[in-house]
């Protein structure tokens, strides 16, 4: 709600299509020489056009949406578990799977499963993954492509 008009869903929306469109544009010129990979650029561009909304909007549509209409309803479960003692901060609820929360209110305090998983978390968050699985492709064969 506080941000600029720039940074609003559907100015990024139309940002998005715009980008798409001008990267066809591109595409479209550096085949224009060749039919036949002008030809598949088109083909393989019409499968995927229907398909472009979906991934655009995936992220909102799919998971955020489905997380905002659960996450009053846990915060509140964790307002009643920090109430009866069992964590020590609301947020500390979402550390817990179901089994967990259900523990909790049947009298297990929860606190040091809380704070072991906040611990891995930690752990997790500072491995940095490598860039690629495997050996990875040599730059030269795929410039070309």
């Amino acid at each position: 709600m506080r941000l600029d008009v720039s940074e609003s869903p559907e100015n990024k929306y139309q940002l998005a299509i715009k980008r798409r469109e001008e990267l066809m544009v591109a595409a479209r010129a550096a085949v224009s020489d060749d039919p036949e990979k002008s030809g598949a650029l088109e083909a393989l561009y019409a499968q995927a056009e229907p398909f472009a909304t979906i991934t655009e909007n995936h992220n909102f549509y799919i998971d955020q949406r489905g997380n905002s209409v659960m996450r009053l309803p846990i915060l509140e479960i964790g307002a009643r578990l920090v109430g009866h003692g069992r964590i020590a901060e609301i947020n500390d609820v979402f550390h817990l799977d179901l089994d967990g929360i259900k523990a909790a209110f049947s009298g297990t305090d929860q606190k040091s499963l809380v704070l072991e998983r906040k611990a891995e978390m930690g752990k997790w968050a500072k491995i940095v993954p490598v860039p690629t699985i495997g050996e990875p492709p040599d730059p030269e064969e795929s410039a070309g492509d």
